[in-house]
């Protein structure tokens, strides 16, 4: 998923696979590739949305994909213009910089992804994908990537998904699936992508709202080869108004809800832990109470959010009536924000800006154990719904 844990502006949600760099701030991270301040400043907007840093030494076949792209239409496309730069391989290392909506001076096209080459210490655009619908009313969101696909989220019309290897751009909106052929910018910022049609709408395939909030995408053990044959499809796990979209390798869909009804239904965030399970919040709130972690379901489901309820759970929300009893809590407000750690673990930031480690305990929730950690304290791992923690300290003088 594309998160990254705390509340300065400037922080980049990043994949939880860059481990410490997922803690980076966006200069820390460039900075650390070699790339200078004053590229790094050129290269993210005041107006992005979501950024995203697409390592794909880190997908199924470390990335060998990219260099099987030759007869694709992207990698064809003329170089060197306004919407691409100067090599045709997809880059080793890519930041991906999402905007609401960017306007071009040019035919009044919408740029809504740069992908950044950072392969290059000097970032240079690698493509501008100009999505070319006009009209719907609708902005961006979030963006992720995994193993040659790259995914962007909407307020309207859904998730679009980018297929590097097979050329193919598909939209999950409520209603429908669309594919379309190509995927090279200057056939998707003119007229298309609806020139370039390839496949009729499907229905069927539908997310269960258009109004996405956030992506995540995992590699599961049992996934569906590509097409290709070259490695396996991704799963791809949507957060909407409307509850969890989960598009499988083979494209079927499940769809989460909240058995207390819409009112709890929406979902702001959501990402895979290391053993492919979901971590989302679901209560349609600011202050998030009711924070999951789930397999990936077979069927279409509800999850319960009932604040005294672990079911579905492995952590619960501090109440001065004890209703979180004996489980472990996070600290401070609703979960706004968490990325995977190792295994199962998660980090979570509240509404008020609190850290807190979760190590889950699945067969006894009230075994699982949690730190919170601030600029001046960290309480080391806490069992249960602890009374007292105490620490010794040590005073230079």
């Amino acid at each position: 998923m594309t998160k990254l844990i705390g509340t300065n502006p400037n922080q980049v949600p990043s994949n939880a696979d860059l481990g410490t760099a997922a803690f980076m701030d966006k200069r820390e991270f460039l900075l650390s590739k070699g790339s200078s301040l004053s590229t790094i400043d050129a290269v993210i907007p005041k107006t992005a949305v979501d950024v995203f840093i697409y390592d794909t030494s880190k997908d199924s076949d470390g990335g060998a994909w990219r260099k099987r792209t030759q007869h694709t239409s992207w990698y064809n496309e003329r170089l060197n213009t306004s919407v691409r730069g100067n090599k045709p391989d997809f880059p080793t290392v890519a930041v991906l910089v999402l905007e609401a909506n960017n306007t071009n001076v040019q035919e009044g096209q919408t740029v809504d992804l740069t992908i950044y080459d950072a392969d290059d210490p000097n970032l240079p655009m690698w493509m501008e994908v100009r999505f070319g619908i006009s009209g719907d009313g609708s902005s961006n969101t979030c963006v992720s990537a995994l193993n040659g696909h790259i995914v962007f989220g909407r307020t309207n019309n859904g998730i679009c998904i980018l297929d590097f290897i097979s050329d193919t751009l598909r939209i999950h909106n409520h209603v429908h699936r669309h594919t379309y052929s190509y995927i090279s910018p200057s056939r998707l910022g003119r007229t298309a992508p609806r020139s370039v049609q390839k496949e009729m709408s499907v229905t069927g395939f539908n997310i269960i709202n258009e109004y996405v909030n956030d992506v995540a995408m995992t590699v599961t053990p049992d996934s569906n080869m590509h097409v290709s044959g070259s490695l396996p499809v991704p799963t791809i796990a949507v957060a909407t108004n409307g509850g969890v979209a989960v598009i499988k390798s083979d494209y079927t869909i499940v769809k989460i809800t909240a058995s207390a009804g819409s009112a709890y239904t929406g979902v702001s965030w959501i990402d895979f832990t290391e053993n492919h399970n979901l971590i989302f919040e679901q209560d349609n709130s600011t202050n998030p109470r009711s924070v999951f972690c789930i397999p990936i379901p077979e069927v279409d489901r509800t999850t319960s959010t009932n604040d005294g309820d672990i079911t579905d759970k492995v952590i619960m929300k501090w109440y001065s009536n004890g209703a979180h009893e004996p489980y472990p809590c996070f600290n401070g407000g609703g979960v706004v924000e968490a990325i995977s750690m190792n295994g199962d673990d998660q980090a979570m930031r509240s509404s008020a800006g609190d850290l807190t480690i979760l190590n889950p305990d699945f067969d006894s929730p009230e075994q699982g154990k949690v730190a919170y950690i601030a600029s001046d304290y960290n309480t080391g791992w806490q069992i249960g719904n602890s009374k007292l923690a105490t620490l010794s300290d040590t005073d230079s003088n």
